[in-house]
């Protein structure tokens, strides 16, 4: 290298070397220039990436909302709710003379590169507005904070489902066995408050996340029953749901009870079905008492085993003419049957209870059922949010409407006691006589044929 830088400098320097050694800082400086200009770019490059990656998401809601909510929805409605609601986030926004799309679309790519910082709240709360706008209190954007909160962090619960009735978030029910049914919370309770904080104004997702803790520590939650306030403190603990429990209650009556339909008890319930089709039993008790429902096929395909051929279900999508949704099982079980249910009974389990009552295929006994006829899609977005979306209505097999009006039992039973032990418990007693004397009417029947 010595050598080299030598011999350099002893050197004649030609014409041309003279000058591009002149013009050498020129070119430089001027690297170093565009360089500067370009480095300085970068942010607001970076910027307006995520300002349109969040229109984008901005953008997927709105196609969802409108090829799969369940009632039509126009561009205005969801354009007003959105920019009322990034209006709570900048007070600062203007009213739009009118509300279509592009007014959306430049308000919120506008004001976000006005405001970088809250690029991301206004994204948030424009999503927000247009579920909103929907006035559906079982459609919800669920963002990866939200669903930390309501899917809780340690495996713990209380086991209480919530529901939407009359403006007001209440019990559908407890869950048997859970913290919450220890202590003394009741399916059509209606929560006022979480450790002393007024839900009054909270959506259903809203209350949903102020019910959260770890495992151990103690809840205060508030409720109006029958006029009364009363105050309850589950502590969280592990959820041990068992959804399915069978027995037989003598040599002729089996009980199977369905505590939540959760997506994974089919093979379960076939599994009780198959023992009491070995045991030959002549009368079969499906408990359906507090079950807040689930998976809705599942429910079908329960209701299937029962139902050979016929309609299980009426579904609307998009406000279209209902589709039926049939059932080709083929399968028979012969033997007589009773569904019990009461006011904890929703969704799901009211589709089940529906199917085989309007089928000729049970008796419904017990108590009249929450009333939600409506049924839930979750989608997941990118970055780990989810929208959980209301996306087909349901109709009985006679196609009745049963939301927020539930299904009223052929036999009713006017107590609301459940015991765990089904050999005790009223509304199972008064199913088992019930098919008892079925059983010996079809006896006496047998007999004077001959």
């Amino acid at each position: 290298m010595h050598d080299y830088f030598r011999k350099r400098n002893y050197m004649k320097p030609h014409k041309s070397s003279n000058i591009s050694t002149r013009l050498y800082p020129i070119v430089i400086f001027i690297f170093i220039l565009l360089a500067g200009m370009f480095l300085h770019t970068i942010p607001a490059f970076a910027q307006q990436s995520r300002e349109m990656l969040l229109y984008s998401y901005i953008m997927r809601v709105r196609e969802l909302i409108k090829s799969s909510y369940y009632k039509p929805v126009s561009d205005e409605v969801l354009v007003r709710g959105a920019i009322d609601r990034m209006r709570k986030v900048l007070p600062s926004i203007k009213t739009p003379s009118k509300y279509d799309w592009r007014i959306l679309e430049n308000y919120y790519l506008g004001y976000s590169q006005k405001h970088p910082s809250l690029a991301g709240k206004l994204g948030e709360a424009a999503i927000d507005g247009m579920v909103d706008s929907l006035r559906d209190p079982y459609s919800v954007l669920l963002t990866p904070s939200k669903r930390k909160i309501l899917e809780g962090g340690d495996g713990s619960g209380i086991g209480l489902e919530l529901g939407y009735k009359k403006g007001k978030v209440v019990v559908i029910a407890p869950i048997v066995g859970s913290p919450a049914k220890k202590t003394g919370l009741k399916s059509g309770d209606r929560i006022v408050a979480i450790n002393g904080r007024s839900v009054r104004k909270k959506s259903l997702y809203e209350t949903s996340m102020l019910i959260s803790g770890k495992r151990g520590q103690k809840i205060s939650i508030s409720v109006i029953r029958n006029g009364r306030k009363h105050t309850f403190h589950p502590r969280f603990a592990p959820l041990e749901i068992d959804p399915i429990k069978y027995s037989l209650l003598s040599k002729n009556i089996g009980y199977i009870r369905i505590g939540l339909f959760s997506g994974k008890i089919l093979r379960e319930f076939q599994y009780a079905l198959n023992v009491m089709k070995k045991k030959k039993v002549r009368g079969l008790i499906i408990d359906l008492r507090n079950n807040p429902g689930g998976d809705f096929m599942e429910a079908l395909r329960i209701a299937a085993r029962f139902v050979p051929d016929g309609v299980l279900v009426w579904v609307i999508k998009k406000a279209g003419r209902p589709m039926p949704k049939k059932s080709v099982s083929g399968e028979k079980f012969n033997a007589p049957v009773v569904v019990l249910i009461n006011e904890g009974s929703a969704s799901a389990s009211e589709v089940l209870a529906a199917a085989l009552s309007e089928n000729n295929r049970a008796v419904l006994m017990g108590r009249k059922t929450f009333g939600k006829g409506v049924v839930q899609t979750v989608y997941n977005l990118t970055g780990g949010a989810r929208l959980c979306l209301t996306t087909e209505k349901y109709l009985t097999p006679k196609k009745r409407n049963i939301q927020d009006v539930g299904l009223m039992p052929k036999i009713v039973i006017k107590s609301a006691g459940q015991n765990v032990d089904p050999t005790k418990d009223g509304f199972v007693i008064k199913a088992w006589k019930y098919l008892d004397e079925r059983i010996l009417f079809r006896k006496k029947k047998y007999y004077q044929k001959l």
